[in-house]
């Protein structure tokens, strides 16, 4: 990738060396109705399940929030590798990676996007931290967006031609924008829950809802 890029000392490593699902769903086998592919129904270990945790009145981390101008996390592209992010050359520390992602600290989090069609729950992933740290909604943001879409999941969770159309040229626009090179192997990777944000992977922020007792948004643009 051209330009700069975003470092995260070990939180990229960490994520760089995440195993993601074997790529079940390629450009080739995109469906142009809905119904072709029928693999088993979406089950317990669906990335798209969602969960029904307790919420808390709380506030979000100023370098998450919306309003933080100039923060290092804006400029986060999920479409790609996080230690791949092209922008201006920012340094964060493990420390602040640690700090609590809201005020006062929870044990879990709901965020919701407006272009996705299910919640991502974010939990400590640290005995050593039993409440959610910014790297842990990092963490979790990035791997539910890159993670691998299959087929059956695609009819289901996109009902409508228009609707699989649109994901469908967010996914050619995704591997168009590796470049000759990553093209290919963008393409073999098949489709990723980023693909269903239509192109507006730069994350943006959290917003709470109702004071984070409703969850938060991810804004992305």
């Amino acid at each position: 990738m051209p330009g700069k890029h975003v470092h995260f000392s070990p939180f990229a490593a960490e994520l760089d060396r995440v195993e993601l699902p074997s790529p079940s769903f390629s450009v080739s086998t995109m469906p142009s109705s809905p119904g072709v592919l029928t693999p088993p129904p979406l089950g317990s270990g669906s990335p798209y399940e969602s969960k029904q945790l307790p919420l808390i009145e709380a506030d979000i981390h100023p370098w998450l929030s919306i309003h933080a101008a100039g923060s290092s996390f804006h400029n986060i592209d999920f479409a790609y590798p996080i230690s791949h992010t092209p922008g201006t050359y920012n340094y964060i520390p493990p420390d602040v990676l640690r700090q609590p992602a809201t005020v006062p600290p929870v044990s879990s989090m709901r965020i919701t996007c407006g272009k996705l069609p299910w919640p991502i729950t974010v939990e400590s992933r640290s005995a050593s931290f039993p409440f959610v740290t910014i790297s842990d909604v990092f963490s979790t943001i990035y791997t539910s967006l890159r993670a691998s879409v299959s087929g059956h999941e695609f009819n289901k969770l996109l009902p409508t031609k228009a609707a699989q159309d649109a994901v469908s040229v967010a996914f050619r626009a995704r591997c168009e924008r590796a470049g000759p090179t990553g093209y290919g192997s963008e393409k073999a990777k098949g489709l990723k829950s980023v693909d269903f944000l239509l192109g507006r992977t730069r994350f943006c922020g959290l917003i709470a809802v109702k004071m984070g007792l409703r969850g938060w948004v991810l804004e992305v643009s």
